[in-house]
């Protein structure tokens, strides 16, 4: 099924998909983990990086849903259009971007939403801790410790 060149670079079906879902993960970690603290400025005024982002988005989809013989050629991917027809599962392709859709959508969510959360409960705990330490003589919490927690919780809010 693998087909082997002079170059040390074969084509499969299996390295192919890993390259396309890959692809995408690693695109979907970059968006999703700029998007929380402690970056200060929203992505897109990063301008080289948003660009660079939103082809390369456009470029990996178009690479998924329509390959072309030259996309595929230049990174040697393999072509599933033989083994489509022979199976006839046209739905291959889209079946591989509800994938990686939905890994975006679910990572952009769990960052945006869940991860503020648990850190606020997992700070809130903490400054809990501090304070009922804060009484005992053979433990000693700076006030500065303390301060530095509460700061970081109302900064959150």
């Amino acid at each position: 099924m693998c087909k082997f060149s002079d170059i040390d670079v074969y084509e499969c079906p299996e390295n192919t998909v890993i390259f396309l879902i890959g692809t995408i993960e690693y695109l979907t970690v970059a968006f999703v983990f700029i998007i929380s603290k402690p970056f200060k400025k929203n992505f897109y005024t990063n301008i080289p990086f948003t660009i660079f982002m939103l082809a390369w988005f456009i470029y990996a989809f178009f690479i998924i849903l329509n390959p072309d013989d030259y996309s595929m050629n230049l990174l040697s991917l393999f072509n599933f259009s033989d083994i489509l027809k022979q199976y006839s599962d046209e739905y291959f392709n889209i079946i591989i971007f509800i994938i990686c859709f939905s890994y975006f959508i679910v990572s952009f969510m769990l960052e945006k939403f869940v991860v503020p959360i648990l850190s606020n409960l997992w700070n809130k705990r903490n400054i809990r801790e501090l304070e009922e330490r804060e009484n005992d003589p053979q433990i000693s919490v700076s006030l500065g410790q303390l301060q530095k927690l509460k700061s970081v919780i109302n900064f959150k809010n």
